[in-house]
This record gives structure tokens, sequence and C-alpha cells, in this order.
């Protein structure tokens, strides 16, 4: 199979000097400014040695679900937190799971609702999740939320999932840039507004443009199928996280469906 190369529309950092905000929750306390850039991308699926998570920082994993889009959030958050997170506590071996259950995020696209055009402006960006603080913070809260305590570990790592529930061709779908064409200092920390006032903010990460940048997306995916990816890691040794961005699929985008996906954050401990 030939390598396909296309183009789609990256978002990058664009100011202001001083530290940005995005407001997730109606927009209007937004002063973090993009520019757009298009960028070459490359359809994973058609190259025969496929990225991998200890390698690029992301993979497509086969992985069933019982869960579906009509299903509540309740239920959502219930189950598939559960068969996400032995799959992942199986493969990694770590001696302690934690979902991200605040960052459970079910993309379904109403006929009309700001709020919901808000979010997914955030989505289309080129950005990491975490920073060390907000990292800090989220994992003393999520602990608390599941009544456990991690005691002394010797490495945390964050783990990300996202998965497609429309089938394809899709008309948004996710792209992930291979972390080691990201040199240090290339991204800037701003504040995500996820209340209607300023109290509940969290620190995100911004990328700045840079020509070194290699982009991946996996065609027509399927609700069998899961990327995974590095959000965060306390081994610098290793792969930490991966910058990711939505974006509108590569190819003609007449007839093709409206994305809708499910996103899942977990803490892995390890001794």
């Amino acid at each position: 199979m030939d390598i396909l190369e296309q183009t789609t529309q990256f978002d990058y950092f664009d100011g202001p000097d001083t530290r940005p905000a995005f407001d997730f929750h109606t927009g209007a306390r937004t002063t973090l400014r993009c520019r757009q850039f298009e960028l070459s991308i490359t359809d994973a699926r058609t190259l025969a040695d496929a990225p991998q998570i200890e390698r690029e920082g992301f993979e497509l994993v086969n992985h069933k679900t019982s869960v579906s889009m009509s299903d509540d959030r309740e239920t959502i958050d219930r189950i598939y937190h559960e068969e996400v997170g032995s799959m992942l506590k199986e493969r990694f071996g770590a001696y302690l799971v934690i979902p991200f259950r605040i960052g459970l995020l079910i993309r379904k696209p109403p006929k009309e609702d700001g709020f919901y055009r808000d979010q997914m402006k955030g989505t289309r960006i080129a950005h990491l999740d975490y920073t060390d603080n907000s990292m800090d913070m989220w994992v003393r809260v999520c602990a608390e939320m599941e009544g456990v305590d991690p005691g002394e570990y010797k490495r945390m790592a964050v783990y990300q999932t996202w998965r497609m529930f429309a089938p394809g061709p899709q008309q948004e779908t996710l792209a992930l840039c291979d972390a080691r064409t990201v040199k240090p200092g290339g991204d800037v920390v701003f504040d995500s507004i996820i209340s209607d006032d300023d109290r509940q903010t969290f620190e995100s990460r911004v990328m700045k443009y840079s020509p070194d940048h290699s982009w991946y997306y996996w065609s027509n995916l399927t609700r069998d199928e899961m990327l995974l990816f590095k959000g965060y890691d306390t081994d610098l040794s290793l792969i930490r996280d991966v910058p990711h961005q939505a974006i509108t699929t590569p190819g003609d985008p007449a007839g093709r469906n409206p994305r809708e996906s499910i996103e899942t954050r977990f803490f892995l401990f390890f001794r």
C-alpha cells in the first residue's frame, strides 16, 4: 500500500505575550489566539510500520466496547471506564489505575447548541492537556473521588483514549503528532476555564508552530478501534506526552458523517 500524505488545517499559538486563557464555558473570556497552517498529514493506515505508543507516543488498538452513544452518561462512565481501565492495567502492568471521570468527553453534536460549539473550538487547537501543576491537582482530585490512595509509587503516567462511533467516512477526526518531533520549549501554558466564573480553571499547553512536527491520523475509524496516546509521564526518559488536535478529515468532505466520539483519560501507577 502506498503511503498516503494529504493536507489539513492546524491551529498553533499566535499570542498574546501575556498568559492566555481559553474559555470552554461561554467563550467570552478567551484571549488565546491561534494561526492556521495548512500542513501535511499521513494516513497511518497506509504505513507498513504503524506508530507505536513506546516510540511515537500513540497507536491504534483493537478493543471492543459494549457502550453506545445512546447510553446515558452514568452508564458510559461506569461501563466504559471499567472496560478500558482493565485493558490498560493488564497491558502496562500498573498496580493501580484511576479513571479521570471528570475528563469523560462524549462528543455528539446537537442540532443547535452554542455551548457545544464553544467546547469544540478548543479541540481545534494543537495542544497538550497537562502541566506538572495541573497534573498534581488532578491526581489529588481523582484519587479522592475514587476513595483510593496511590501510596508510594515509582512512576505515574496518563494514558488518553479516543474512540469514534460515527461510521466512516467521518467529517472530523483526531490528529496526533509524533512526540519525537517536538522540541523542548515548543509550547505555551494557558488557563482552561471550565465554569461560568474564573474559579474553575486548570493549566493546559498550546503548541507553537514548527515545520519539524509530523502529524498522523487513521482514516475510517470504527467503534472497535481506539486511539491510545500518552498524556503525561513522570519518567522523563520515556515519551511524556503527545500534541493532538481535532481536524477536518483530509479529502472530499461531501457525504461524510459528523463526528461522534468518546474520550477518556486514566492515571496509571507503577512500583
